[in-house]
């Protein structure tokens, strides 16, 4: 009896769990923090641009299309920062009670039960929880693509 038991099993149980929907909601949240964020940081920029001749060369803050690429650089960099902190603070602690949730509800001693062994019980939880993040990065991943649609951020 391998693994995938536990991980078919903890797929199910995760599904069931509050704690998935409000972690992707905690996602889009933070993906819209990030762009009102990004919005407000380039409120000076566009008053800037307000005082501007009209009429200037490409590069001047007084070009729309200057504008736009100064939003999608300051918009990448607020992003970043939004979706390090949801992954790297967020999945932890919803992942950290795992094995101790097991115990509290007294499912632990049945998972011994079976031909696996303690490593085989943590793998499979952390796959699972590992799968799950990777879920949260990719509810996030098509507005991650927006400072390339606004031309601040190439592809190199």
């Amino acid at each position: 009896m391998g693994v995938l038991p536990v991980i078919a099993r903890e797929l199910r149980a995760q599904a069931r769990q509050p704690m998935t929907h409000w972690l992707r909601v905690v996602g889009g949240l933070a993906v819209a923090a990030a762009i009102g964020l990004a919005l407000w940081k380039v409120g000076p920029l566009k008053t800037r641009a307000a005082t501007t001749v009209i009429g200037s060369s490409w590069g001047a803050p007084g070009n729309p299309r200057a504008l736009a690429q100064e939003f999608g650089v300051i918009l990448f960099g607020v992003m970043n920062l939004f979706v390090f902190a949801v992954i790297w603070l967020f999945v932890p602690l919803a992942t950290a009670d795992a094995v101790s949730r097991e115990r509290r509800e007294g499912t632990l001693a049945l998972l011994y039960l079976t031909e696996l062994g303690s490593l085989g019980i943590v793998v499979g939880k952390v796959f699972v929880h590992m799968l799950r993040s990777v879920s949260l990065f990719l509810t996030m991943a098509p507005w991650l693509m927006l400072p390339v649609v606004f031309g601040g951020v190439g592809s190199r």
